[in-house]
């Protein structure tokens, strides 16, 4: 235990006071240390209102002892303002607890008689506040202290050590003069204060967790008492990182690196206390595993998403060591390192997976051209897709067949070799029926040999498709129509409104929130008749109806037609600016039209729409639509007007055009007393063309006909040629199925098997004849002899050949005889006119062929 004995230059008894005061506070002390701070003078001295009504003159003269004083020349029967002492300059540890406050008011009087205390209380925060210690004794007339308060006095109230040190704190004296007859004056030398304490060291009765990672980082909350005005915190062989004083009764604080094993102690300016339990450092994980390099395509743009490593709850930083984490979000850098930490059991990796980022630049799509050979029954679809700007590579197709076949969405590889303009091919899946109309539908290719690069340029075909269509009954002051059917966000709305007055007067435009006016005019040249185009870009929080407000007092009619797949990037989704309303000028007319629009892009959407007041009681309709040139028959999307004369009606048609240029004019076939009509080209959001590869399909022909089993001898050199089927077109292969035909030239084997399609109309048998091959070998003719019998003319030559080399066998002889010799005899002594004759071979020479 200790104490703090401060002497004070008071009077001989209160010193006393003091003293007896301070060791009963010592002998009731245990482990708390009494201490007191003072006398202090005001830091501040000012006049204070809110009683009386006598001010204070040189009031700031109380911050320091002796003359010049403060004084307030209080009138007969009257009261002063406060004279009040503040801004104290304490610094009473925040832990201690407040036990007493002492002041001392050095103060002198004009007279003996009449002047008393009013108000003496203390200040709490600015606010006056506690027990009014004021006396009624009168006050001496020389300068005389008075003592209010004490060391174990608290004014009525509770102090925290906040409080005290406050600027605020201090106290206030308000002088009363009794006197009905006579003025005094109150004079104030110094307001002092002393404040008594007791201080209340830290205590630590826990910490959680009670373990932490290598490398530190761990955030510890530390449980106890007194922690008010720590000023450290310390780990076993280290300071706090960083430490956060919650409460009273915790404090956060962040182990640092290099900590072992042992206790944790908190010091305030009361002390130091340290913790009974020790704090452990775990042993940490190592770094996760994973490739040291890693390739990203730059399109779509790669992220620390993207990177891989093999361990658990990895985080990415851009550094080997120290940093913060690296949002998921983000964007790698070609050829910058990444660094990935993994947490096991909630400690984090000291060292690091170093990956090193490739990024290679994906190639742009371009504008993809696709076009289709003929089809042949059971075999695929060879199509091609050229483009100048492909990069050279395996692409990856995905496509439907559609038309007499249907093939679900499918994929295919293509390779691409780059060019001017580049082209690569792929078959689709086998089709099995003839017929005509079949369309392979591609729609999207994707990129995928670039080092690093998958899947990543992607280009979108036919991406405008009719959405929905909605339209209303007749209407007279506004027209109510529901929003179409299946309409998403980033959909392209057109309305389309007719409507006409049944009073003299001009119409004009339909108008509705949200919706952009496209064209609006009379219609068949009275101004009571009007028709009005608008469109709007739906959103994720489209209304489930739309209201169209008119001029109309007789009819008004409506639709609303939604397309998808529409370039909602630019000012407006139309390819080209719209033109006007086309009215017909006429209110008898029957033909309506729509003035021709010129694309600029491939794969627009045309939209045709019209707007007319019938004069039929049967009601008024479009009967026909059509364009005079490309892109050929519209569509009908929809035909609507009520019936009955004078009744609104609108229509509306579309065409997908393939490739940019005129549309032609629009027209159609009405029932009109006044109409008009206008043309729009919605512009794709992906500019491909075309969308599709059209083809016919073929009948596929049998297999050509001919010997299974054909045999050649090895001498004669028998090829593919050799080989004798019967069809056109004839393709010899190794395969009974796929595989390359075979050059004509390509020697036979024997024992093999030779496969043979036969082509027709541009058709190649699917079937195929199989021949198997013998290949006999011819043996090398050796030496042989040769005799022959006398041959008599007319008789067959017996010859033998002999060797010892041939096999046994059938042979094959070619020969020639050398011309007979001829003889005639005659008898003796006689002459005959008959002769015989007689032939002897002379020479013959044989060659053998052996064929077995």
């Amino acid at each position: 235990m200790k104490a703090t004995v401060l002497l004070f230059t008071q009077k001989p008894v209160f010193r006393l006071f003091q003293y007896v005061t301070l060791i009963m506070g010592l002998l009731s002390s245990s482990a708390l240390f009494a201490a007191s701070s003072g006398p202090r003078n005001a830091g501040t001295g000012s006049n204070m209102t809110g009683i009386g009504t006598i001010a204070w003159s040189n009031p700031t003269n109380i911050i320091i002892t002796g003359s010049p004083y403060a004084s307030a020349s209080v009138t007969t029967n009257g009261f002063t303002n406060y004279l009040r002492g503040s801004n104290y300059g304490f610094t009473i540890p925040e832990n201690a607890t407040i036990n007493g406050i002492f002041v001392t008011i050095n103060r002198q009087a004009s007279n003996s008689l009449n002047l008393t205390d009013n108000v003496v209380r203390l200040v709490k925060a600015g606010v006056v506040t506690g027990t009014n210690f004021a006396t009624a004794t009168n006050w001496s007339t020389t300068m005389t202290v008075a003592n209010y308060g004490g060391p174990t006095n608290t004014w009525g109230t509770t102090w925290t050590a906040a409080e005290i040190n406050n600027s605020g704190f201090g106290v206030v004296l308000s002088v009363d003069n009794s006197s009905i007859t006579q003025l005094r004056t109150a004079i104030i030398d110094y307001m002092q204060i002393t404040v008594y304490y007791t201080t209340n060291p830290p205590t630590i009765t826990g910490f959680t967790p009670t373990s932490g990672c290598p490398g530190g980082g761990t955030s510890v909350v530390i449980s106890g008492t007194n922690f008010l005005g720590a000023t450290s915190v310390a780990f076993y062989n280290g300071q706090a990182a960083s430490f956060t004083v919650n409460t009273a009764t915790q404090i956060t604080a962040i182990m640092p690196a290099g900590t072992t094993d042992g206790t944790i102690s908190v010091t305030t300016p009361e002390g130091s206390a340290s913790s009974s339990g020790i704090f452990t450092v775990n042993s940490g994980p190592a770094a996760p595993t994973g490739s040291p390099s890693q390739s990203f395509c730059s399109n779509p743009s790669p992220s620390v998403a993207s990177l891989s490593a093999t361990g658990s709850n990895i985080q990415w930083y851009s550094a080997s060591s120290g940093g913060t984490p690296l949002a998921l979000s983000t964007v790698l850098v070609n050829g910058n390192h990444y660094y990935a930490t993994q947490t096991v059991s909630g400690c984090e990796s000291t060292s690091r997976l170093d990956v090193t980022v490739s990024a290679a630049t994906a190639p742009s799509a371009g504008n993809l051209v696709a076009s289709a050979s003929a089809l042949c029954t059971g075999n695929g679809a060879v199509v091609t897709v050229s483009s100048t700007t492909l990069a050279a590579g395996n692409y990856t197709v995905t496509y439907n067949v559609s038309g007499t076949n249907t093939i679900a969405s499918t994929t295919a590889t293509m390779s691409f070799t780059a060019g001017s303009p580049g082209s690569g091919t792929f078959t689709t899946s086998a089709l099995n029926n003839a017929g005509t109309g079949n369309v392979v539908n591609i729609t999207s290719i994707a990129f995928t040999s670039t080092p690093g690069c998958t899947s990543n340029v992607t280009a979108s075909m036919a991406v405008i498709a009719l959405r929905g269509t909605a339209t209303t009954a007749s209407g007279t002051t506004s027209v109510t129509i529901a929003k179409p059917a299946g309409v998403v966000a980033g959909d392209v709305m057109i309305a389309n409104i007719a409507h006409v007055l049944n009073v003299s007067g001009t119409a004009t435009a339909a108008t509705s929130a949200g919706w952009t006016l496209v064209s609006g005019s009379s219609l068949g040249g009275s101004v009571r008749r009007y028709g009005t185009v608008l469109y709007k870009i739906a959103t994720s929080s489209e209304p489930a109806n739309y209201i169209f407000i008119t001029t109309s007092g007789l009819s008004a009619a409506g639709s609303v037609i939604a397309f998808s797949g529409v370039d909602i990037s630019g000012t407006t989704p139309f390819d080209v600016v719209p033109g006007s309303i086309s009215a017909s000028g006429s209110s008898t007319s029957t033909s309506l039209t729509a003035t021709s629009l010129t694309t600029v892009s491939a794969n627009t959407a045309v939209v045709m729409l019209g707007q007319g007041i019938g004069t039929s009681t049967a009601g008024s309709n479009f009967s026909a639509w059509a364009t005079a040139t490309a892109p050929g028959v519209l569509t009908e999307i929809c035909d609507f007007g009520p019936t009955g004369a004078g009744t609104a009606f609108v229509g509306s048609a579309w065409a997908f055009l393939p490739v940019a240029g005129s549309t032609g004019a629009g027209s159609a076939t009405v029932i009109p007393s006044g109409n008009g009509g206008l043309l729009l080209a919605l512009r794709p959001a992906v500019l491909v063309s075309p969308s599709t590869a059209a083809f016919t399909t073929k009948l596929t022909p049998a297999a050509p006909t001919g010997s299974a089993s054909q045999t050649f001898c090895s001498s004669s050199g028998p090829t593919i040629a050799s080989l004798t089927p019967a069809g056109s077109g004839i393709l010899w292969y190794a395969t009974s199925s796929g595989g390359s035909s075979l050059a004509t030239s390509a020697s036979l084997t024997n024992g093999s098997h030779y496969y043979a399609s036969q082509t027709e109309s541009g058709c190649e048998s699917v079937t195929r004849l199989d021949v198997t091959v013998t290949v006999e070998t011819a043996p090398a003719a050796s030496v042989f002899s040769a005799s022959a019998a006398t041959t008599c003319t007319g008789n067959g030559s017996i010859v033998t050949v002999t060797s010892s080399t041939l096999v046994t066998g059938n042979y094959v002889v070619t020969y020639d005889v050398s011309p007979c010799i001829y003889s005639r005899k005659s008898r003796y002594g006689n002459l005959y006119n008959h002769s015989s004759e007689h032939c002897r071979c002379k020479q013959c020479s044989a060659y053998l062929r052996h064929c077995f």
